[in-house]
């Protein structure tokens, strides 16, 4: 097997999907996969490129930094001409992803307080401040993830963890695009594709929406 080219940049910031680089690596087929499952495994390792098949994959025995308290985030709205119009949310939180509903009455948000902590989900009510931890331990990783038009689930791009044959995605494809129902609590598999790395997508509204 020939070596391969070092993954440049992997140690910038390491509440950074390590997997988003490893996805663009030359390297394909087993090497990538086996690469892929080092880093999904601990997101907080760093270094330059592992690459080996799939079954040989070990986890990086690198040290691990002390955490650090998260410096304040602001989530603001604003105008198509760039004005600020009002400060939806402000805490002391890495704040990955926040999904607000088209009513802006709720967001659903991806946060931790510290910078290497576990991200939690939360329902958070913009009226009333409440905030609501989400309870999702059938999920896996989470790279991007939107609230549904009607509030009543979300949409995602990650893994599930141990999935059944009708979740799994399709063979080759490291992560997929699921539904997630708040009410049932079940999780629908709406795409996935071999040798694809889903890094983000963009949930659309109305007639646009059907037309995809």
């Amino acid at each position: 097997m020939p070596p391969c080219p070092p993954i440049r940049g992997l140690c910038l910031e390491r509440s950074t999907p390590n997997e988003r680089l490893v996805s663009q690596h030359p390297c394909i087929g087993d090497r990538l996969v086996g690469a892929n499952r080092v880093f999904a495994n601990d997101r907080s390792r760093v270094g330059d490129c592992l690459c080996a098949p799939a079954a040989t994959a070990t986890r990086l025995s690198l040290p691990q930094a002390d955490d650090v308290v998260a410096a304040t985030h602001r989530v603001v709205e604003y105008d198509l001409d760039g004005n600020a119009l009002r400060e939806l949310y402000k805490a002391r939180e890495v704040i990955p992803s926040f999904s607000v509903s088209k009513d802006a009455k709720l967001a659903l948000v991806r946060s931790a307080p510290m910078v290497h902590k576990q991200r939690e989900n939360y329902l958070h009510y913009l009226g009333s401040g409440k905030k609501e931890k989400l309870d999702l331990p059938e999920l896996g990783r989470i790279e991007e993830m939107y609230l549904s038009v009607d509030k009543q689930g979300f949409y995602f791009a990650g893994t599930v963890k141990n999935p059944p044959k009708h979740l799994a995605p399709v063979a080759g494809a490291l992560n997929g695009l699921y539904y997630y129902d708040f009410a049932t609590r079940t999780i629908t598999l709406l795409f996935s594709r071999p040798d694809t790395y889903i890094n983000n997508f963009v949930l659309l509204d109305g007639a646009s929406a059907a037309a995809q």
